[in-house]
Parts: structure tokens; sequence; C-alpha cells
């Protein structure tokens, strides 16, 4: 009888440490995986965001009529646009708490292109989830943005 009671109790013991194991872990585990993919959406769009500005300024430094094709590629909740002699990006991230650098969980980063160079986007900004394809290209007057299929 002793042996058999024995066993429960190492049975029940198990069971106990497993529920606590999933109880505590798996929350654990769902907030690393939401902070891993705030980073990976942001890693990606500084990367894009910072692309298609050295794009504007090498086509800068072109002849006029030069033309680049950049694939561009937008996670969820992702913004990219340019205004004056500027490309920026801005993200919503999903997991509390927020960085720091990002109030309001809203992270963004502004790239500076030429100051010399006269920026025309036609497009006030690209919201994500997007996958397109941007033209890049050279005019008289400066370097102009637009979408491939515009």
């Amino acid at each position: 009888m002793q042996r058999g009671q024995a066993a429960i109790e190492f049975l029940f013991l198990i069971l106990i440490v497993v529920v606590y194991l999933v109880t505590v872990t798996m929350p654990l585990v769902k907030d690393t995986q939401n902070s891993v993919n705030d980073v990976s959406i942001v890693a990606q769009a500084n990367t894009q965001t910072q692309k298609l500005a050295n794009t504007i300024s090498e086509m800068s430094l072109l002849g006029t009529n030069s033309m680049q094709q950049m694939k561009l590629i937008l996670q969820s909740d992702t913004n990219i646009g340019c205004e004056d002699t500027n490309v920026y990006f801005s993200i919503k991230l999903k997991q509390l708490p927020y960085p720091t650098n990002c109030p309001l969980g809203v992270c963004s980063k502004t790239i500076k292109t030429p100051q010399n160079t006269l920026l025309d986007c036609r497009f006030t900004r690209l919201i994500g989830p997007l996958n397109t394809t941007l033209s890049i290209y050279k005019t008289n007057t400066g370097v102009t943005v637009a979408i491939q299929n515009e």
C-alpha cells in the first residue's frame, strides 16, 4: 500500500510542476515573441528606409534621365514616406512596455538625403503591409520617387 501511495504522490507532484511551468512560462514566451517581432519589424523598416535614402543619394549624383528601381517590402503598421529632403519611417509597436525612445509605442526615424537634392515624392506615404517596386529617377529639377505602376 505504501508503494502505491508514494507513486501516486510522485505523479501528483509532477502534475503540479507541469501546471506551474505551463501557466508561468507560456505568457513569458508569448511576450518575448511579440517583442522580437517588434524589433524585427523596426529593423526591416530601418533597412528599407536607408536603402531608399541611399538610392536617392545615388540618383542625385547621376545625370538627368538616370533611373533605378527598388523593391520595397513593408510589414503591417509600418509607414514610409518622404518630404523636403528627408525620408522617414514610423511604426506602431504591439508589445508593452514600450521602449523609452518610442513614446506611446510609435518608433520613427528620419534620414536626410543630400541637402542640394530637390525630392519629389509621388506619394504621401506608403502603409504596410506592402510589397511594391519604386522607380527613382533623376530629372532636370531633382530626384523623383514614384510607385512603378504610376
